[in-house]
């Protein structure tokens, strides 16, 4: 009697521990899904959202804002699309003259394809 108790404490044990290595593995894998993965810096919908976040950008700022590169891409899909995008952009700061800085901003796509923009941080993002 006392052994077969042992054996099915033990095998109760065992199962519950298989359980618990089971259910933190899936809860791993959701923490990637969903997740930005890198995109092509060349993919139209990159370039559009480039294009929107710097007139945007231009338009909020009251400032000439014009894309000089990307650099970087990675999107995310939620319901719609992020794109969060390492750019180099050119500042007007006087009657001719231009600063170039490197950017990160992130750009929203909804379901219906119309832009937001999201976030615009001025930081050295280059890859």
């Amino acid at each position: 009697m006392k052994s077969t108790f042992r054996f099915v404490f033990l095998t109760v044990a065992m199962i519950v521990a298989l359980g618990a290595v089971s259910v933190c593995n899936a809860q791993d894998d959701d923490d990637e899904a969903g997740g930005y993965v890198t995109a092509r810096v060349n993919d139209a919908n990159v370039v559009a959202a480039a294009n929107f976040a710097v007139r945007e950008r231009g338009r909020t700022s009251g400032t000439a804002v014009r894309l000089v590169r990307i650099n970087s891409a990675k999107q995310q899909v939620v319901a719609g699309m992020n794109y969060e995008l390492c750019m180099q952009v050119g500042v007007k700061s006087g009657q001719n003259q231009e600063s170039v800085y490197f950017v990160t901003a992130v750009v929203y796509q909804d379901l219906k394809k119309v832009f937001s923009l999201t976030s615009w941080a001025r930081e050295n993002c280059d890859d």
